[in-house]
């Protein structure tokens, strides 16, 4: 073989593995390209995401939920439009058909889910139904977002590309922040059940009904003891439990002023009645029918009401000094928990 026949062997060697190198360099280029627009968003949309889940009204945040949307028809016309690499559409289609999806939850789930929203703080069941509604919503967005990663890698690895670890990164944060919010919502669900039953001994004493008052103060006690109990039986997360002891922290709260401070309600209301009735007997009645013993009846009732009023107001006081201080303790806890373990 003479040296021009080796040059040529030579050349002819080396021109596979450069075509590769090329070929692969290319691929690089496009999948970069074609994706850019739909990775951007994914963090977006993920906060949008934790924002709501996080206590912040879904309402309140409606221009971000729509800038996202029409964010995310931009991408999808914008990658539709992107041509194939050497006929291979899977990639592209794969963008495609996953941001289709992306806009399909964040419109039309969505919009079911604002309505829902509505009324979810009316009771348990339309709570739970509310809180099952995002979590389907967050399964369906991260089930699409594992979907398109397997279409990358397989793109990748058609074309000998070697990927970098920061979309593995960007899912085991969406990963990581998905199963935090899911333990929340499993704990807060508990709690709501105990904060609602609350609500409705607020709602009879505002009323002055003592039926109802008594009814729902000891349902108050029944679900808070429950809620205690199942709290203690759930796991901590990652070794944390700070969020289950706070929890637990709000439900004895409950407890205690279903036995303290809503204990004696109804014997104010009872006495407030009998006030109200002597006060009545006594003003309808002339100077000639008011006898002393119906002066004593009312004066008895009188001071009876305002000692009764005094403890009242020193009860309602105490619920709500302290109901502001364990809903204010749970809320910074919820914060710190999340944001700790979506990191």
């Amino acid at each position: 073989m003479n040296f021009k026949n080796l040059i040529i062997s030579s050349i002819f060697l080396f021109l596979p593995a450069l075509c590769v190198a090329q070929n692969t360099q290319e691929a690089t280029a496009y999948m970069n390209e074609v994706s850019q627009r739909t990775f951007e968003l994914e963090d977006e949309t993920w906060d949008y995401l934790k924002a709501v889940t996080r206590g912040k009204k879904a309402r309140k945040i409606e221009d971000k939920r729509e800038e996202l949307i029409r964010a995310i028809r931009s991408a999808q016309i914008y990658t539709s439009k992107k041509r194939a690499f050497y006929g291979n559409t899977a990639f592209r289609d794969a963008l495609v058909n996953f941001l289709d999806l992306r806009y399909t939850v964040l419109k039309e789930d969505y919009d079911k889910i604002l309505d829902m929203e509505e009324i979810a703080e009316q009771s348990y069941d339309a709570m739970e139904a509310y809180i099952l509604a995002k979590e389907r919503a967050s399964e369906k967005l991260d089930s699409a977002f594992k979907e398109l990663l397997v279409a990358q890698n397989t793109f990748a690895k058609t074309y000998d590309i070697t990927m970098n670890d920061d979309r593995s990164k960007q899912q085991e944060r969406i990963e990581k922040a998905g199963a935090t919010l899911k333990y929340y919502n499993d704990i807060y669900l508990i709690f709501f059940k105990v904060y609602k039953q609350e609500a409705y001994v607020l709602v009879a004493i505002e009323e002055g009904d003592i039926s109802g008052i008594e009814q729902n103060k000891s349902s108050l006690k029944t679900l808070a003891e429950a809620g205690i109990e199942e709290l203690k039986e759930m796991q901590s997360y990652k070794g944390d439990a700070t969020l289950k002891a706070e929890a637990i922290d709000v439900l004895e709260f409950f407890k205690a002023e279903s036995e303290n401070e809503f204990s004696g309600l109804s014997d104010y209301f009872l006495k407030k009645e009998e006030f109200e009735k002597m006060k009545n007997r006594i003003d309808n009645a002339s100077k000639r029918e008011r006898t002393q013993e119906m002066i004593d009846q009312y004066n008895n009732a009188v001071n009876e009401f305002n000692a009764a009023n005094q403890e009242f107001n020193k009860a309602m006081e105490s619920s709500y000094n302290g109901r502001v201080k364990v809903l204010t303790d749970w809320d910074k806890k919820v914060e710190h928990f999340i944001t700790n373990h979506s990191k």
